[in-house]
């Protein structure tokens, strides 16, 4: 009887020792470490895309300075979140690549539209098709009509319509529709002030 309560004593003494809690495997004091500089992270990857886009900004386009700016933003804050969790949670990065195989098979079945989005992304930003400024009409489903470009993320671009209207448009139909580009075919705009009683 002695021995079974020793036997449950000796396997109890290592946790009792460690006097912390568990999360995962994962001592909390090294979670809430991770998750506070994951916080950190976040906040530099927020403050070099602002200031690098205020140092960009008038030196260089509108869309490089934010394409510059938010591919530092994401490679501090990937950075940071892989630093912190080798060094906090022990992680290992082969286990982690052998379990992506599965997980990866999974959501791009689940994510293929944003994929496509994505990889179009891409595209419009080396081929530049169209930039920032420009007026377009793409004449996918359903036409989006002439419209000024305003922003190019990764998986929209957005014309304003004539109307005042923004035309959220995903950017793989930018890549397999026609696209109409009027500012490189020489459109001039006129400005007429009218009087309206």
């Amino acid at each position: 009887m002695t021995e079974g309560i020793n036997s449950t004593i000796s396997h109890l003494t290592p946790i009792q020792e460690s006097g912390s809690l568990l999360i995962g495997g994962v001592p909390l004091d090294a979670f809430l470490a991770f998750l506070f500089t994951l916080i950190g992270f976040l906040f530099l990857g927020n403050l070099a895309y602002m200031l690098l886009r205020r140092v960009l900004d008038g030196r260089v386009s509108r869309g490089t300075a934010k394409w510059t700016s938010a591919v530092l933003q994401y490679g501090i804050t990937l950075g940071g979140i892989y630093a912190s969790a080798r060094h906090f949670l022990a992680f290992d990065p082969t286990a982690f690549a052998a379990s992506l195989g599965i997980l990866g098979i999974v959501i791009a079945f689940s994510s293929r539209q944003i994929i496509q989005n994505v990889i179009a992304g891409v595209l419009i930003t080396i081929n530049r098709p169209i930039q920032l400024e420009e007026w377009v009409s793409v004449s996918g489903r359903p036409e989006t009509g002439a419209g000024k470009v305003q922003d190019i993320s990764l998986t929209t671009t957005t014309p304003k319509g004539l109307d005042g209207g923004l035309i959220l448009t995903p950017n793989s139909s930018i890549i397999t529709s026609k696209v109409i580009n009027y500012s490189r075919a020489g459109l001039l705009e006129v400005s007429i002030p009218l009087a309206v009683p």
